[in-house]
């Protein structure tokens, strides 16, 4: 039975074969030093996110900090009215 396997001994010596490996190493190389550059300008990506959310978590923080400010006052203002209206309705005032 016949196999079609092609073995590279046949058609390279030896000195080739080192050269065509290095060759696939330098290439190889290359692709990884890409993917990095690829990867750190994703980083770099991610990193501006991030701001971009800190920035609108302070932002609504503040805004909820304003509002909440805003009901208590206007409860308590609410409350200290009908505390009056109360107190002078029963004649103490």
């Amino acid at each position: 039975m016949a196999t079609n396997h092609i073995d590279i001994k046949d058609y390279y010596n030896h000195e080739t074969r080192i050269a065509l490996v290095e060759n696939a190493i330098i290439n190889m190389q290359k692709q990884f030093e890409q993917v990095e550059k690829r990867f750190e300008q994703v980083e770099k990506r991610f990193e501006q996110i991030d701001r971009r959310f800190e920035r609108l978590e302070q932002k609504m923080d503040s805004q909820f900090r304003w509002i909440m400010g805003l009901i208590l006052g206007l409860y308590g203002s609410g409350f200290v009215t009908m505390l009056g209206y109360f107190l002078k309705s029963q004649g103490v005032i």
